[in-house]
Formats: C-alpha cells, sequence, structure tokens
C-alpha cells in the first residue's frame, strides 16, 4: 500500500507515518522546506518538498497512491481569514491534484472538533447528526475543508474524522503547560471549569488507519475522541500527579483572557505571524463551555476505542518529555 500523507513532519502526522512504515506501507510525506523531517527519514519515509499552495510541487508524487491522508493545516494564525486560505483552500488544492492525478483511492480528512463546535448544552455531547456550530475561525476554517471534502470528485472515497484535544509524544501546546507547572506549581485557568475530552496521539492514529480501508466508514464523518469525560481542573491535577507536583489553580476572569487576547492579536498582526497559540480565537473556544462529543458511531462502525486512559497516558508522555531532555 502506498500512502501520500501531508502534514507528516507534524505531531500526529509523525506518528501515523511511523505506523504506516511499521506497518510495511510506503510512505510519501510531504514537507515544507522548513519543517523538521528526522522523525520520517529515521521512518524510511519518502520526503516530498512542496506546499500546499503550489499543488504541481506534489501532484506527481500522488501518482499509484492507495490513500491520501490530509493531515496538514494550521492550528493559529496572525489573521483570522489565513485559517480558511490554508485549512480550507489548502484542503481543495489537494483533492484538485488527486482528481488531476486520476487518483481513485480513499482521502482520509483529519478535521477538528472544533468543525462541529462546543456541546450544544451543558454535559450534552454533540454526535455528528447536530448543525455544525464552530465558534472561531479555526473551526470555520476546517469546516470549509469539510465542505470541499464532501464535494470531491465520485471517483474519490472521502472520510472525515473529528477529533477534540490530542496529546502524547512530541506534543508542543500541552507541553507548554507541562513546563509551566513542573516550574511553578500553578495553572491559569481562564474562565468556567468546563468539560472536555482528552484524545491519546496512538488511538488518533488507529482511527485514521481504520479510516483508510473500512468500507463501512466511506462517505462519513465521526467524532474522534475517547468518551472519558473530564473537568479541565481534573486534568491539570492529573498532569501534576504526572510530574510530581502538587498543583494550584488560579481563575482568572474572563474579561482578563479576553483583554490578554486583543494583545496578542495586535502583536502578532504587527510581526505578521501568530506569537502566541492563545488569542482572542481561542478565547472564543475557552469562553464556549463544554467540548465533549460522541464517538460512538465510530466505534460501531469499527470497532474503534481508545486504548490510553488518560492517567496512564499522561504519564507516558511525561516519561518521554523527561527521556527527550524536555522536562528536568
Amino acid at each position: 500500500m502506498i500512502a501520500f500523507v501531508t502534514g507528516g513532519s507534524g505531531f500526529v502526522g509523525g506518528h501515523l507515518c511511523e505506523r504506516l512504515r511499521r506497518e510495511g506501507w510506503t510512505v510519501r510525506a510531504l514537507v515544507r522546506k522548513s519543517s523538521g523531517t528526522e522523525v520520517l527519514e529515521e521512518a524510511g519515509c519518502d520526503l516530498v518538498a512542496g506546499s500546499l499552495d503550489a499543488p504541481a510541487s506534489f501532484r506527481g508524487a500522488l501518482a499509484g497512491a492507495d490513500v491520501i491522508f490530509h493531515l496538514a493545516g494550521i492550528t493559529k494564525a496572525a489573521r483570522a481569514r489565513d485559517f480558511a486560505r490554508i485549512n480550507g483552500g489548502g484542503t481543495e488544492a489537494v483533492l484538485d491534484a488527486a482528481a488531476d492525478a486520476g487518483f481513485k483511492g480513499r482521502f482520509v480528512y483529519l478535521s477538528s472538533l472544533a468543525a462541529a463546535g462546543p456541546a450544544p448544552a451543558p454535559g450534552q455531547a454533540r454526535t455528528e447528526s447536530m448543525e455544525p456550530r464552530p465558534v472561531s475561525a479555526y473551526g470555520r476554517g476546517k469546516l470549509l475543508g469539510e465542505h470541499h471534502v464532501r464535494n470531491a470528485p465520485k471517483s474519490i472515497e472521502t472520510v472525515i474524522l473529528r477529533p477534540g484535544a490530542i496529546y502524547g509524544p512530541r506534543e508542543h501546546e500541552i507541553y507548554q503547560v507541562v513546563r509551566t507547572l513542573a516550574k511553578t506549581g500553578l495553572a491559569l485557568r481562564v474562565g468556567p471549569d468546563f468539560r472536555v475530552q482528552m484524545t491519546h496521539v496512538d488511538d488518533i492514529v488507529s482511527a485514521l488507519v481504520h479510516a483508510s480501508a473500512n468500507p463501512e466508514m466511506a462517505g462519513r464523518v465521526y467524532h474522534l475522541v475517547d468518551q472519558q469525560v473530564w473537568r479541565l481542573g481534573e486534568v491539570l491535577r492529573l498532569l501534576g500527579e504526572s510530574i510530581g507536583r502538587r498543583i494550584r489553580i488560579v481563575p482568572l476572569p474572563m474579561a482578563l483572557g479576553w483583554a490578554a487576547g486583543g494583545v496578542i492579536d495586535a502583536a502578532s498582526l504587527a510581526a505578521r505571524r501568530p506569537l502566541s497559540p492563545f488569542n482572542t480565537d481561542k478565547m472564543r473556544e475557552l469562553a464556549a463551555g463544554d467540548w465533549i462529543a460522541d464517538s460512538s458511531r465510530l466505534t460501531r462502525d469499527c470497532g474503534w476505542h481508545a486504548e490510553w486512559a488518560l492517567p496512564a497516558g499522561l504519564h507516558d508522555t511525561i516519561r518521554w518529555y523527561r527521556a527527550k531532555g524536555w522536562l528536568a
């Protein structure tokens, strides 16, 4: 089997490429010139230098591919319109290039729960049958990508997966929280103690592999989350236990979060690049309430379920950070 993977140098993409290579796939990974490719090279992937906004740079690599895993995209941007341009337009570009190359296999799109939106009511899990209601520019960009996938040529089978929060070895944004906790023992929480589901990257990869071949999944959209629901404060305390520190959670008023987000927005625009994963777009998600979804459709169609319980998964992640020298 031959896989073409966009976003292979990213967090989830790297783990996916390693898994595919272990299972004997030929993997062609699209990478930018600035991408770190050590994981991909060690796994024995074929590197394809190019970018989503230059389809000619990777069209040839689609020849003979059995599956396209489209994972590439951005999670932060200096301008809101960049989410639509890259996450939406980039998905359209990959589909167009696939059609031009005569691709007739399975196209697996890693979207986001942000495209569906938060829980419709406190404690009520969002299902795939509910109308999407994204609250952030990031979520709207991923939903635009879904629109292009749904309108793919009939010769291309598609599957859309919507993961929630993902953690695991090599993840950087949660690592920033872990590093602060390890240094100070303080966790700043903006707004209410909302509910969330955390899914280990190994379980995300397992679902991607299922989606590449399972006939029941063709043409469908799936929420991809560990069904265990946690309060944010519980997650922070579990992180503290994993690093061996007693954590003090400091709640901050929403007004302060909005003000900080506005300052970061202005600085990012001036620098012409995103300076932090936290901004007003992220505040819209934090202020939206619970982020919980129902993944029973995925379990029913392919038997997927999360193998990693959060406490064990966080311990595994912290061990990796320490083994690699990310934490003392």
